[in-house]
């Protein structure tokens, strides 16, 4: 009780004081020197700002000549080479794939020019089977060996038993080779699956030919292709969307001389890999 009341007193003493203190400040005359002149304001300082220059932004929608919904948003789809999104033609305007006697089916991405078919041999002693797409021949190679033909070192390679269904009760395998090579022209080293074919970057554009019926031709930028009357040049090939743009050689006719040709269906379509002709060795490892 008599701390409390100590407390209480010392509380009291301190807010009197303070008190005190701010009551004097209060009284307290300040004193403030004049010169006599007269009080001039002064002029706040005006900020005029240079004029905005706006840069035009680089176009990045689709070309003039496409017709869409006005209140649809359009529907985009990636590059995987340029690494960016890209709006994809509406559907209802393909667009033209004809001309002259040259039919545009597909655009694609070049395969590699070497694709892992299978394997062949007994367990410990397998050897892969490479297809070559540049020559359409087949060879056999074991780990550690260089591939003249192809200008490739198959560094590793190996056959693994992976599950192909969801059933866990009663999964079923299959069994896939992998191959790990060095490509001597390049100096990279790359994985080569026997289950899905390896691509490059070159865009490729397959064509139906007058001259060539019943078979696919698959053409480069810088390839040239004739109908018998009229030379064509291929001036450029879009993945995404897919489009060619070819130009029409030494023309007498009136009319365009470029033309830009799409696919009838708009979706990147890829060229029938060889390897996949080729089966595999029926001597599968044992689990």
């Amino acid at each position: 009780m008599a701390i409390a009341l100590g407390v209480l007193a010392l509380s009291t003493a301190w807010a009197a004081w303070q008190h005190g203190q701010a009551e004097i400040s209060r009284k307290k005359i300040t004193s403030a020197r004049l010169n006599g002149a007269c009080y001039v304001p002064r002029e706040a300082p005006v900020f005029i700002a240079a004029p905005a220059s706006w840069l035009a932004t680089a176009s990045s929608g689709p070309p003039n000549d496409w017709t869409g919904d006005l209140f649809t948003p359009p529907a985009l789809t990636y590059d995987a080479v340029a690494q960016v999104y890209r709006p994809v033609r509406p559907p209802a305007f393909p667009g033209r794939s004809k001309v002259g006697g040259g039919e545009l089916l597909a655009v694609t991405r070049e395969p590699y020019r070497a694709q892992l078919a299978g394997y062949v041999g007994a367990s410990g002693d397998y050897r892969a089977v490479l297809v070559g797409t540049e020559r359409s021949e087949i060879l056999l190679a074991r780990a550690g060996d260089r591939i003249p033909q192809l200008d490739l070192t198959l560094k590793e390679f190996t056959v693994n038993k992976v599950p192909v269904s969801p059933d866990e009760r009663s999964p079923v395998y299959d069994f896939a080779a992998v191959a790990s090579v060095r490509d001597e022209r390049t100096g990279r080293e790359l994985r080569l699956d026997s289950r899905s074919r390896e691509l490059t970057d070159t865009p490729l554009a397959l064509f139906r030919l007058s001259n060539a019926p019943g078979r696919t031709t698959a053409l480069h930028a810088g390839d040239r292709f004739s109908d018998g009357r009229q030379d064509y040049l291929i001036e450029r090939i879009q993945l995404y969307p897919p489009e060619v743009t070819i130009a029409r050689l030494g023309s007498t006719q009136s009319g365009e001389g470029k033309f830009t040709l799409r696919p009838a269906s708009t979706s990147v379509q890829e060229t029938e890999n060889p390897a996949n002709k080729v089966r595999q060795s029926s001597d599968k490892p044992r689990k």
